[in-house]
């Protein structure tokens, strides 16, 4: 009985189970099926945009096949990609089709240049911009006429060209041009990617009015770096008259390939200079080593001779002129007997240095004494002072006057001859004047006086 009453149980939640299977299975069908119409919308949308916007690559080579224009005459300005002299064709990138053409060139057909002067096919390079007519015979594009465009533009031998690769965009000074997928860019008749360029990059660029359409690189670069440099640790590195870095930046420079010519130069110290050959793509490594410092000539002018001369405060015995000092500050000191010393702060920062001294000589005295003393003193004329007296005086002759009053004046000339000490002179007594006879009236009136005395 027991078995009986549980049978509708089983069977009621063997039913729930199927429900809840069927719904589960209802809502992955549902959700798949969202799916797959979400990614039917985007992938239509991305079709529509590409058709919208059409891919500036070159399609491939026109087929004759496919073309409708057999027989007729077609005009086309163009770039031209390749040179197949052998065959005498072209590969062409029409500028205005934005498509790539072959075409071949008969020995016959006309070909000029910008200026409309004739040229032969080996004149044509790869990247000219031509104008050119053309016409499809015997399953070929056979090009009737062909000159090189008279609009076409050629920047040369520029550097620190800017590139905007997100906009597609190059600036030459105040020129800002753009570029698409076909640009063409060669170095040593390779194609290169314009990431490979660096601004000491030498190029030439052709264009046609605003687009540039070939890049031709003329000189890449290479790398410098520079080892043992403990020498010149505070010094710089130039090469050529373009690039001047602190030579502790020195790692990797980017060089324009070629001959190039290196100085490494720090203050005081004599410059190491060399050439180097750099090559595109490759580390030139420099390696100084070992200097000398940088010394410089200096010639003392001195008014006398026979002068001690102190370097730093160290006696410089039997010093020959010029004086030859590495390149750096140095106290200066000359001294003579008798004679003031001289110092001075002297730079050393160039191949030859002329330094010019006047020694003050130590002033001399002389001592003059007279009799009677308190009298006057002139040397030269100038008055001196009153007896005793101490007077400086330089060395040659002099005029000595001696004045008081009630003595005749007297002159002497004395000749200072020696400036190792100092002279004294006591000068001969002055001689008195004698007293002064009275004028001749009171002559005359005495003796009258006398006469009158005697008649009485």
């Amino acid at each position: 009985m027991k078995e009986n009453r549980n049978q509708p149980k089983k069977n009621k939640n063997s039913a729930q189970q199927q429900m809840d299977t069927i719904k589960k299975i209802l809502w992955i069908g549902g959700a798949g099926l969202f799916v797959m119409i979400m990614m039917t919308l985007i992938v239509s949308y991305f079709v529509t945009k590409d058709k919208k916007q059409p891919s500036k690559l070159p399609k491939d080579p026109i087929s004759n096949e496919e073309t409708q224009d057999a027989g007729k005459t077609i005009k086309s300005l163009g770039v031209i990609w390749s040179i197949d002299d052998g065959e005498r064709s072209i590969d062409l990138y029409d500028i205005e089709k934005e498509e790539k053409l072959i075409l071949h060139i008969g020995r016959g057909v006309e070909l000029k240049d910008q200026y409309g002067q004739a040229m032969t096919l080996s004149k044509l390079r790869t990247g000219d911009i031509v104008q050119l007519q053309y016409v499809q015979k015997d399953n070929k594009n056979q090009v009737e006429s062909l000159r090189i465009s008279a609009e076409t533009w050629t920047h040369q031998n520029i550097t620190q060209l800017q590139i905007d690769k997100e906009q597609k965009q190059i600036q030459v000074g105040s020129n800002r041009y753009h570029y698409n997928d076909a640009l063409i860019t060669r170095y040593k008749n390779q194609s290169f990617d314009l990431n490979q360029l660096d601004p000491v990059d030498q190029v030439t660029l052709t264009g046609y009015k605003n687009q540039v359409w070939l890049i031709v690189l003329e000189k890449s670069h290479g790398y410098v770096t520079v080892e043992n440099y403990q020498q010149y640790e505070e010094g710089t590195l130039d090469i050529d008259t373009n690039i001047s870095i602190p030579l502790k930046e020195a790692n990797q420079i980017p060089v324009l390939e070629g001959l190039r010519k290196v100085v490494i130069q720090q203050k005081d110290k004599e410059p190491y200079i060399t050439n180097i050959m750099v090559e595109a793509g490759k580390i030139s490594t420099i390696k100084p080593g070992e200097v000398q410092a940088k010394t410089g000539a200096v010639e003392l002018q001195v008014n006398v001779s026979d002068y001690d001369l102190y370097i730093n405060g160290v006696h410089q015995m039997n010093a020959v002129q010029p004086l030859n000092l590495e390149y750096g500050e140095y106290e200066i000191s000359i001294r003579k007997t008798d004679y003031a010393d001289w110092s001075g702060t002297l730079s050393v920062h160039q191949p030859y240095t002329k330094v010019k001294v006047d020694l003050i000589q130590n002033a001399k005295f002389i001592h003059i004494q007279t009799n009677p003393s308190g009298a006057e003193i002139y040397i030269d004329d100038n008055f001196s002072g009153y007896t005793p007296v101490s007077i400086p005086i330089k060395l040659g002759e002099h005029r000595v006057l001696i004045r008081k009053e009630g003595y005749h004046p007297k002159e002497y000339t004395i000749n200072i001859q020696t400036d190792t000490q100092d002279v004294h002179y006591t000068f001969p007594p002055l001689e008195p004047k004698e007293a002064e006879e009275p004028p001749a009236e009171d002559k005359i009136e005495e003796t009258q006086e006398e006469e009158k005395e005697e008649t009485r």
